[in-house]
């Protein structure tokens, strides 16, 4: 996790043409690209986060980003690279 400009983010790496997990895709909000074409989300303030993010943000399980203190959630960019099958 990075803290600058007020903002907690993330990195999501996804090699070839891997999706979000299915608690990604039911948690992350798109929100638009950064200026080099990467897909930017948003974990929003209500959500509840689990495992090793809990431990990072130094959170009780239950509690929302929100009760912890990121009341604009997490910015997460999803930076992809070839996956061990992409030719090229």
């Amino acid at each position: 996790m990075l803290w600058a400009n007020g903002q907690i983010s993330g990195f999501e790496m996804k090699t070839g043409n891997a999706q979000l997990t299915g608690n990604q895709a039911s948690v992350f909000v798109k929100a638009g690209k950064d200026p080099d074409g990467n897909q930017l989300y948003n974990i929003p303030a209500n959500a509840t986060v689990t495992s090793r993010l809990l431990k990072t943000l130094n959170m009780e399980k239950g509690q929302t980003l929100a009760e912890a203190g990121y009341t604009n959630g997490i910015v997460i960019k999803e930076v992809r690279k070839k996956g061990l099958n992409d030719k090229g």
